[in-house]
């Protein structure tokens, strides 16, 4: 069976139209990504989150993945993940269950979280009740849904607070406190990407480049990679379709 045909190439950056055309994001694993991460400061959540990072398994569930990224790196290591039974044995004529501890993207969705946005509307299977698609999740819905699963979340929309000073603050922040993370919420194709509105989690700065690295989720389009934090807090601001009030950035802890 031959390939199936891809309107993209994997890991290829286009230029940013915030700096001059050029081409601003920096691969995680090339060269120049390795040496900024091992000079990054702060670093820590970068080795805590890739431990609990997984991609996103639907079109529309870059908030859903990074959701479960930062949930897991809080709530497993307290024993405290959700408990869901996968299989079930008969053994020696006894039932015999296997658990798996953890939150999961297939799980994360239902009737539980339906009053704050229907699963079937995330996935872009059904209209909201005014008759239109609003597919994936905005900044404050994914806050909602953090805070079903009982984190504490702080949400800034970078359109309404337009201080990028005080981002590189908060940020530099964030990620120095233990079991503190960020997720943005941005236009990832005004930085060189591949997406459109995008979610995904940063954990770690580089303070000689001004720059984030940010753990994409959608790993079957692009690599991690190094955002400059200018370019990055603009596609923040950006708004689009029924985003209004465009992108900012989440706080989450316990």
């Amino acid at each position: 069976m031959p390939p199936l045909k891809q309107n993209y190439t994997y890991g290829q950056f286009s230029a940013s139209p915030y700096a001059n055309k050029k081409t601003i994001l920096v691969s995680w694993h090339s060269s120049e990504g390795r040496n900024r991460l091992l000079t990054a400061q702060p670093n820590d959540d970068f080795y805590i989150l890739s431990n609990f990072f997984q991609p996103q398994i639907h079109p529309t569930y870059c908030g859903i993945a990074s959701a479960v990224i930062v949930l897991n790196a809080l709530f497993q290591p307290l024993n405290q993940a959700p408990t869901a039974c996968h299989i079930q044995k008969i053994r020696n004529k006894k039932c015999v269950n296997l658990y798996l501890y953890a939150f999961l993207q297939t799980t994360f969705l239902g009737k539980k979280t339906d009053y704050i946005k229907e699963k079937e509307v995330i996935e872009f299977v059904k209209k909201t009740p005014s008759g239109e698609y609003q597919p994936g999740l905005s900044l404050d819905k994914l806050a909602d849904l953090l805070h079903h699963y009982k984190a504490k979340v702080k949400t800034t929309f970078a359109k309404q607070e337009n201080e990028l000073k005080l981002f590189r603050s908060t940020l530099l922040s964030t990620l120095a406190k233990q079991n503190h993370y960020i997720i943005i919420h941005f236009r990832c194709d005004y930085l060189g990407g591949l997406p459109s509105g995008h979610i995904s989690p940063i954990c770690a700065y580089h303070q000689a480049s001004d720059s984030v690295l940010v753990l994409d989720v959608a790993a079957h389009k692009t690599p991690w990679y190094w955002a400059p934090l200018k370019e990055l807090y603009q596609s923040m601001q950006e708004s689009y379709g029924y985003q209004v009030q465009g992108g900012g950035y989440l706080q989450v802890t316990l």
